[in-house]
């Protein structure tokens, strides 16, 4: 498994919490449950939410957690999430199936965020107080609501990349963009490749 045992050791996966599918109804991946372990692709449902409490921890393997409603994990500033080689993206929903993606105080390691799927996606993200390591490059894809990438560590990452249409705002302050020496992937930090109407980044 390579970089990945330097996260997750083996013994953490045997005791896990296995989970995939398609979540319908409401869902809360508990700290006495964790950590839990995606065994299959993630898919939460419209007008759904999967919430993840401060402290837990999530081994991806690489898996996803797609997102037509809502992602809600909301650590702690002393009980950090732990997202481990997970993909989280947003679903191709509908305009009026509007879904969202909101992850604050957590340690996201490997991965991705909010990455291109190669569909239009009606969605939008906030992305707070949180240690961004070894993911590639967002792609803010003309979200319908404002969205806030706010007060994070970005390391060894792309940048984020954005475009808006509207009237809708993406805010992307007081982060750190650091890089290893000699690292391809910075190639900027923060790119505005549209700004239409009244919208802006």
């Amino acid at each position: 498994m390579g970089e990945f045992d330097s996260i997750v050791d083996e013994i953490t996966i045997k005791s896990a919490t296995g989970i995939e599918g398609i979540i319908i109804g409401d869902k809360t991946l508990d700290l006495p449950n964790s950590p839990y372990l995606i065994t299959g692709d993630i898919q939460i449902s419209y007008n759904t939410t999967l919430s993840i409490d401060a402290g837990v921890e999530i081994i991806g393997n690489g898996g996803k957690i797609i997102v037509f409603g809502v992602l809600d994990a909301n650590g702690a500033e002393n009980t950090l999430i732990q997202i481990n080689d997970v993909n989280i993206e947003q679903g191709n929903s509908p305009v009026d199936e509007r879904s969202y993606i909101d992850i604050d105080y957590a340690e996201v390691n490997l991965g991705s965020v909010y990455s291109p799927t190669g569909n239009a996606v009606y969605g939008s993200i906030s992305l707070r107080n949180s240690v961004i390591t070894d993911i590639p490059y967002m792609y803010i894809w003309y979200p319908v609501e404002n969205s806030f990438i706010e007060n994070n560590i970005f390391i060894n990452s792309g940048g984020i990349s954005v475009g808006t249409s509207d009237d809708i705002k993406v805010f992307i302050r007081n982060n750190v963009f650091y890089h290893y020496e000699g690292d391809s992937s910075a190639v900027y930090a923060v790119q505005n490749w549209a700004s239409i109407g009244t919208s802006a980044t």
